[in-house]
């Protein structure tokens, strides 16, 4: 049986409810999160409405269409060295990006709910492809060979996960090598440690309800589990002691953990090096080490809901070129969408890559 890695997008868990989970795409995200600023009414939500007005604020602001645009602007001005900011100017900076993943945490996190309530049938439908009929997770686990790579922060799929195999999952590490095999241990230090011969569920861009703090003691990187119990069954307020329990303290190595969230633009400031002790720096290098890894062993990729954004252009086109055993690459998307699509990697991406891969489309949501 060949080897199948999935890549999940946006489109993967954007659409209306009741039907659909009800999370916003990129261009809906400041009206989303104006919207979510109105519930935050209580006197023990203030720190993260704060966060939350503050990054719509500098949205309209910078006329940023996404998020993404707002902190490659913030980021590009944070850690480039060879710019005129004041030391504390750059600061200004990093803590708005901070901000903007705290309030981008505490709206995917307030939606969980919602999206639970829908069912997920397009998650469940996509557990039935990737594990047959099985429900027991150590059988499952094994004898599927396929693997899923996201670029998305959301936790629909790990939510869709415990409700199939919840008495298998107990209380283990969700993200642990014995469940979504997601490299993060939290006994092993800073680096993501993957089990090769199990199914693998790897988060590219991070995700909400998992943290992460520079830490003194461990000379690097720490990672922490979810604030808030596992995905989708919330058993604390979304309040601001569940982010800031250490707002008050100001030195790096004991504020609070920030969510590991790392937008796109944030990522060549590791691989370029800077002299920036960025928290997720671990992180990245390692879990897209990891998913090459994944994808030089493919004989299929099936990108699902993903529209290939040139922000991610050089991050893909390497993961592309791991693809020495791929004979065939999918873009599920909707009909005409997905051929769209397979135009414009073939003609913007592949070919100037020197890339053979050529793209088909299956014109079919999610």
């Amino acid at each position: 049986m060949s080897k199948t890695v999935y890549i999940l997008g946006a489109g993967c868990s954007a659409g209306a409810p009741p039907l659909c989970p009800g999370y916003p795409l990129a261009s809906e995200f400041i009206s989303t999160l104006e919207e979510f600023s109105k519930t935050l009414v209580e006197d023990n939500q203030k720190r993260v409405k704060c966060c939350v007005d503050d990054t719509c604020a500098l949205l309209r602001q910078e006329a940023a269409q996404t998020v993404d645009a707002l902190v490659a602007r913030l980021a590009s001005e944070a850690h480039d060295f060879s710019n005129a900011l004041t030391s504390q100017e750059r600061q200004c900076r990093e803590q708005q990006i901070r901000k903007a993943k705290f309030a981008t945490a505490a709206l995917f996190m307030a939606l969980e709910s919602k999206a639970k309530e829908t069912g997920l049938p397009r998650y469940h439908n996509f557990m039935d492809e990737l594990f047959g009929n099985a429900t027991n997770w150590s059988q499952a686990s094994r004898n599927s060979r396929d693997s899923v790579l996201t670029f998305n922060y959301d936790r629909l799929f790990e939510i869709a996960f415990i409700s199939r195999f919840k008495p298998d999952t107990g209380f283990q590490n969700l993200y642990g090598k014995l469940l979504l095999n997601s490299g993060l241990n939290y006994v092993n230090g800073p680096s993501i440690d993957v089990d090769p011969g199990r199914f693998s569920f790897l988060k590219l861009h991070g995700s909400v309800g998992i943290r992460v703090r520079n830490e003194a003691y461990v000379n690097g990187p720490q990672h922490y589990t979810q604030y808030n119990g596992l995905p989708g069954g919330q058993t604390k307020p979304l309040n601001d002691e569940l982010f800031f329990a250490n707002a008050s303290n100001l030195d790096p190595y004991e504020r609070d953990p920030e969510p590991l969230i790392v937008f796109p633009h944030e990522k060549p400031f590791v691989a370029e090096g800077t002299k920036t002790l960025l928290p997720f720096r671990t992180y990245i290098q390692d879990v897209w080490k990891q998913a090459r890894r994944l994808v030089s062993d493919a004989a299929e990729i099936w990108a699902i809901g993903y529209r290939f954004a040139p922000m991610d252009r050089e991050d893909v086109l390497g993961l592309l070129k791991s693809a020495e055993n791929c004979k065939r690459l999918v873009i599920q998307n909707r009909p005409g969408t997905a051929e769209s699509i397979c135009q414009y990697l073939k003609l913007r991406w592949l070919e100037p890559a020197g890339l053979k891969l050529k793209p088909e489309p299956f014109p079919q949501s999610f």
